[in-house]
């Protein structure tokens, strides 16, 4: 579901709008100083317009001391209100609005708004709807009226709405991630993706989508994307407990334990209920998977495997964390620092990759691959007597078996002129 659609607009004072025949002394009391409401009022809209929410309420229930039967200040009340998160005392102000204007698209927008933050999700939707009945074009309303639905779980009828939503603009990127998110609940992921490609394609931030897109992934069986996905989304916000969760989980189904204890561990010290049973689950499981990585166990060969599924996937910082600590463990292991010279070739760090590859050779000095590893890095680097060098190396120690290394350290040299 994407956040819902926002519209608190603050207005100008408006003496039309006072609507006094509705005022009565049970709801409004006499309508005096309004030249201290108009005041008050302009003054509330300045801090309004500077974000300064506090000191804006403070000046429309000033207002509305001297004059209760004015509906913008009601609204803008409940507009403040909302700013401050304070969305149970918006939705009574809008519904004052509303008592002095019923039609006021608005008011019942922005009380549907509230009403979707605090989830009640029936109300919210006749909100959306009285808004479409005054204004059947109302992109924000047809947004809303999806995440309402969505709420709700009826899941057809906001696909239903997106639909309707994507007629009048088709670039709407919410309307793209709710389709989506329609989608995936009525078990059409591969449709749901490609709605979550199109949302992301209009705004590559819409952090919503990338975390929609990764439970999709997910239950495709695509668990390296989805890892992808839920790291566009820690890096925006790394204090989601439930992202780490699922990042958790999608590590583990990809086999990388490790990450997916650390990911877990991560969700544990950020859930904000750490002794509830999910979380009472989730430490169990934990220690499990600890258990099926113990030294003794081959947890430096888990590591390096791991590694180098980090470095075919592209996600270089993962690769060399996981190299790295199975390096600690077996720090003469030819084939880890030659995986970690690879990753920093990859990178584009080509010094690094040397270094890497130099403490290869210390362990094994005849290993073919890598002195035309090194070739390839200095050339990389723009020095071609060394590259020519190693690539001549290379040739010195190939066997038989190597034909195909060969045949491509001479493809190599005659590009440098050899």
């Amino acid at each position: 579901m994407s956040d819902s659609c926002d519209r608190n607009l603050i207005r100008v004072w408006n003496p039309d709008r006072q609507t006094e025949r509705k005022c009565d002394p049970s709801v409004a009391g006499h309508a005096v100083g309004e030249c201290s409401a108009v005041a008050q009022f302009d003054e509330g809209v300045r801090f309004a317009d500077a974000g300064r929410a506090q000191e804006a309420l403070h000046c429309f229930d000033e207002a509305l001391e001297s004059n209760r039967c004015n509906a913008a200040t009601w609204y803008n009340r409940g507009c403040v209100l909302s700013d401050l998160g304070r969305h149970g005392d918006a939705i009574d102000s809008f519904d004052k609005a509303l008592g002095l204007d019923p039609d006021d698209v608005d008011a019942l927008y922005n009380k549907g708004n509230g009403l979707l933050r605090l989830e009640r999700y029936d109300e919210a939707l006749r909100c959306f709807e009285r808004v479409l009945e005054l204004d059947p074009d109302n992109i924000g309303a047809w947004t809303n009226r999806g995440n309402a639905l969505i709420g709700l779980g009826r899941h057809e009828e906001a696909l239903n709405c997106c639909e309707r939503l994507l007629e009048l603009d088709p670039r709407n990127a919410d309307a793209w991630n709710n389709k989506g998110d329609a989608l995936s609940e009525l078990g059409r992921d591969a449709d749901a993706v490609r709605c979550f490609d199109r949302a992301l394609e209009l705004d590559p931030d819409k952090v919503e989508a990338w975390y929609n897109k990764g439970s999709s992934l997910h239950h495709l069986g695509r668990y390296d994307d989805a890892i992808d996905c839920f790291g566009k989304v820690l890096a925006v916000d790394s204090h989601d407990a439930d992202v780490w969760y699922d990042k958790g989980i999608a590590e583990e189904a990809a086999g990388s334990r490790l990450d997916a204890i650390r990911s877990l561990r991560k969700y544990l010290e950020l859930v904000p209920e750490p002794h509830d049973e999910q979380a009472k689950h989730v430490e169990e499981h934990v220690k499990h998977l600890e258990r099926l990585i113990k030294p003794d166990a081959g947890a430096a060969a888990m590591l390096f495997e791991e590694g180098r599924r980090h470095l075919f996937a592209g996600r270089y910082e993962e690769a060399l964390r996981c190299i790295n600590e199975g390096l600690e463990l077996e720090p003469r292991n030819k084939t880890a620092w030659c995986d970690k010279g690879n990753t920093f070739f990859r990178w584009g760090r080509y010094s690094d990759a040397l270094d890497c590859y130099d403490r290869a050779l210390e362990i094994d000095p005849n290993w073919t691959q890598l002195w035309f590893n090194k070739g390839s890095a200095e050339e990389k680097r723009g020095r071609r007597e060394e590259a020519v060098h190693f690539y001549q190396h290379c040739l010195i120690l190939a066997s038989d078996t190597d034909k195909a290394l060969v045949k491509e350290t001479h493809k190599h040299l005659k590009g440098l002129g050899e």
